[in-house]
C-alpha cells in the first residue's frame, strides 16, 4: 500500500507541475502594444515592450 500512496502523491505533484508549466507558457494573442487584459497580460505585469518613448525624447511629450 505504501508504493500505491507514493505513486498517487508523485502523480498528483507531477500533474500540478505540468499544468503550472503549461499555464505559464501561454502568451497573449494580441498585437504588440495592445493590452488584452487590464494589467497588460494575464498576470497583470503592466509591462509593455514598446520603445517609442525613451530617456532622450520624454521631454518632448505634450498633453493631447
Amino acid at each position: 500500500m505504501t508504493k500505491w500512496v507514493h505513486a498517487v502523491v508523485f502523480g498528483s505533484c507531477a500533474g500540478v507541475l505540468l499544468i503550472t508549466a503549461v499555464a505559464g507558457q501561454q502568451r497573449d494573442s494580441g498585437k504588440p502594444g495592445e493590452w488584452a487584459f487590464y494589467g497588460g497580460d494575464a498576470r497583470a505585469t503592466k509591462y509593455s515592450p514598446l520603445d517609442q518613448i525613451n530617456a532622450g525624447n520624454v521631454k518632448q511629450l505634450r498633453i493631447a
